[in-house]
């Protein structure tokens, strides 16, 4: 199937596909569907570095790689590379069923006051 024509309706298709790219990577990290080897390792880093960053880093090797072995990279290929983790990271909370949000971590009980005629510390 031929591609557009039109560079506007190139951009348009590019976005498109971010998107769709991106709600897919999300739904199936925000249902616990398991990872794919990309995620897996970005998911690796979370925590101390942030899922958006650590993907994104990924991204743009796994691109710079691909480069210096002679694949052709283009605009799309470095906003996807650029954008994925962000939207992904975004748009996974939406898409998470509410019956395996996790809970807010519990506080830790408030310290009882000295009982009376005990001397403090």
């Amino acid at each position: 199937m031929p591609g557009p024509e039109s560079l506007a309706l190139r951009g348009v298709e590019m976005v498109a596909g971010l998107l769709v790219l991106a709600v897919g990577v999300a739904g199936y990290l925000a249902v616990e569907l398991g990872a794919g080897p990309a995620e897996a390792a970005a998911l690796a880093f979370d925590p101390p570095v942030p899922f958006r960053w650590s993907y994104t880093v990924l991204q743009v090797t796994s691109m710079g790689v691909g480069w210096v072995l002679g694949a052709d990279v283009g605009v799309a290929t470095v906003l996807v590379s650029l954008l994925l983790g962000q939207l992904v990271a975004r748009l996974q909370p939406l898409l998470t069923p509410a019956t395996l949000r996790r809970a807010a971590p519990i506080a830790p009980p408030e310290p009882l006051p000295p009982a009376a005629g005990v001397a403090g510390p």
